[in-house]
């Protein structure tokens, strides 16, 4: 989550969390543990999760960057996917 809503990507991370359920349906826990998540760039290493009920992760992001056409990837062209699809069919 944090990578994908990145600054980079014109996004603002306010927080990310995870709920756990009590029993093997989240939406009917009314009074599922609710942890925040911290980014693991500013802990050091990956922020696992052990549980053997369901879990469910929230974020909020905030668009912070404008983004105009020429910003978002442009699709292939004919030819090229053309050239992709024989070359699986091999």
């Amino acid at each position: 989550m944090f990578r994908v809503f990145s600054r980079q990507n014109g996004f603002e991370v306010s927080f990310v969390r995870v709920a756990m359920a009590r029993n093997q349906s989240i939406e009917q826990t009314t009074d599922q543990r609710v942890y925040d998540v911290v980014d693991p760039a500013k802990y050091g290493a990956r922020v696992m999760l052990a549980c053997q009920n369901p879990a469910l992760m929230t974020c909020l992001a905030v668009i912070v960057g404008q983004f105009g056409q020429s910003d978002l990837r442009k699709p292939e062209d004919r030819k090229h996917r053309n050239h992709l699809r024989s070359a699986l069919k091999r």
